[in-house]
């Protein structure tokens, strides 16, 4: 695969955002996490930037990923993420009453996302493979009616939920 350097531009406003960020989330909850908590001043700043590191690991493993991959098994994606937003729902409608059946994702005592951020991923997966395959017929509002906008509302009403 052809390295291309076109978006190095893109790459240090991405960094830029997130220094700046950094800066301003630390201005604006030092003394909350001070007074409120009773934990040092850069105790959210800490977390912050645990994120910030997780996020950009991601973003070198999602780099190096083919997006024919994701291409190919968009509809599969997009299918699997709302089997994965209808079990809460599922859950808390049979046998559970008094719970609340909770939609984070979690791995041991560390929470992942919420099942509805992989409907979200999902549909950004889906909508660019569909623009991908049918660019030619993007105009047609009668075809996208019939072949995108159902999966479309149906992951946005999950997401919702």
């Amino acid at each position: 695969m052809v390295r291309n350097n076109q978006h190095k531009s893109i790459l240090l406003i991405v960094f830029s955002i997130i220094f700046i960020g950094s800066f301003l989330m630390y201005s604006a909850s030092s003394s909350f996490a001070f007074y409120k908590f009773n934990k040092s001043d850069t105790y959210f700043l800490y977390k912050h930037i645990t994120w910030v590191s997780i996020g950009l690991i991601a973003l070198f493993i999602i780099s190096n990923i083919n997006y024919n991959i994701l291409n190919r098994y968009s509809f599969l994606i997009l299918v699997l993420s709302w089997v994965l937003m209808l079990i809460p729902i599922i859950l808390s409608k049979i046998g559970f009453e008094g719970y609340t059946i909770a939609r984070w994702l979690k791995v041991g005592s560390f929470t992942i996302m919420t099942t509805s951020d992989f409907g979200k991923l999902a549909i950004i997966i889906f909508s660019c493979s569909f623009i991908d395959n049918y660019y030619s017929k993007i105009n047609n509002y009668r075809f996208l009616l019939k072949n995108f906008v159902v999966y479309f509302l149906i992951s946005i009403s999950l997401v919702l939920w």
